[in-house]
């Protein structure tokens, strides 16, 4: 018999639960707004998007994104998840999600990312699929689609990571996805849209602050011989922690409400095999971590 056991930490994210997951923690995005008016390349400000940290919404996992701006600083602006090589966005105050990428589509394929009537970009057609080579080495896939724009997989929009549900901006200025880093490796750049160095841009703090926390206080035990997951809360405050376990689809299997220290089990022999996510959350904190049923 084997029991594993690990520390779950607040600063812990999220674990891939399939390969076709394409963002995680230490993900950022740098958009460079240009004069479309000028003859000469001239960039009107900044932004960039990034990934900290887990958050739950109508019982579906997501992670938190943010975005930095030199007059704004950090502030929140909705959040993301991904299933099936789709991506989903959820702004602030929104009911529902949207679709923002759908990287699994072939030559032909109608794009439903707006419901609006009338929108000529709620249904955009792929009109092209190549690849690129990107700055680390890899192979990427390329989608066209047919408002003059591309993706590329796993990366974004050429006009920028939010660009698919964001307003057209016709002020005189438009968005370039300039630099797309995971884990501080540049993964993508554009320099024909930005001077010097395109991936320099960003907070003088570490990310990773957002969610910096000094000792665990959760303890998980898998035990799949027995068909038994165990939960040790180590440290717990007064108000009710909410305990659940999602599949990899996304669907929540169970919900627990606590509000007391020690061991809480689970019984998971009706369970199938495969990955699954425990999520810990509060009012405040969301901590997330994944385990694996055979």
């Amino acid at each position: 018999m084997k029991t594993y056991i690990v520390s779950l930490l607040f600063v812990l994210s999220i674990q891939l639960v399939n390969s076709q997951n394409y963002f995680s923690d230490s993900t950022s995005w740098t958009d460079n707004w240009i004069n479309s008016y000028s003859q000469e390349l001239e960039v009107t400000g900044q932004s960039q998007y990034f990934i900290v940290g887990d958050t739950l919404i109508a019982d579906k996992l997501y992670k938190k994104l943010f975005m930095y701006t030199t007059y704004h600083g950090i502030e929140p602006v909705g959040a993301i998840r991904e299933i099936d090589k789709k991506v989903f966005y959820i702004g602030n105050n929104a009911i529902k999600e949207a679709l923002l990428y759908d990287f699994s589509v072939v030559l032909g394929d109608t794009i439903k990312l707006h419901t609006s009537p009338g929108d000529d970009f709620a249904n955009p057609i792929v009109t092209g699929i190549d690849s690129i080579t990107t700055d680390n080495g890899e192979r990427r896939k390329r989608i066209r689609v047919s408002y003059s724009t591309y993706w590329i997989e796993g990366i974004g929009d050429q006009y920028g990571f939010l660009s698919p549900v964001s307003a057209i901006v016709t002020n005189g200025t438009y968005s370039r996805l300039v630099c797309f880093k995971q884990k501080g490796i540049v993964v993508f750049s554009n320099p024909k849209f930005c001077y010097g160095d395109c991936c320099s841009f960003g907070p003088k703090d570490s990310y990773d602050n957002l969610n910096k926390v000094e000792h665990p206080i959760f303890q998980i035990v898998s035990n799949n011989s027995e068909k038994r997951l165990e939960i040790e809360l180590n440290e717990i405050s007064q108000e009710s922690i909410f305990i659940k376990l999602i599949d990899s689809s996304g669907r929540l299997v169970t919900n627990r409400c606590v509000r007391y220290l020690g061991k809480i089990n689970f019984d998971i022999s009706s369970l199938k095999n495969g990955f699954y996510i425990v999520v810990i959350c509060s009012k405040q904190k969301v901590l997330t971590h994944k385990i694996v049923i055979r």
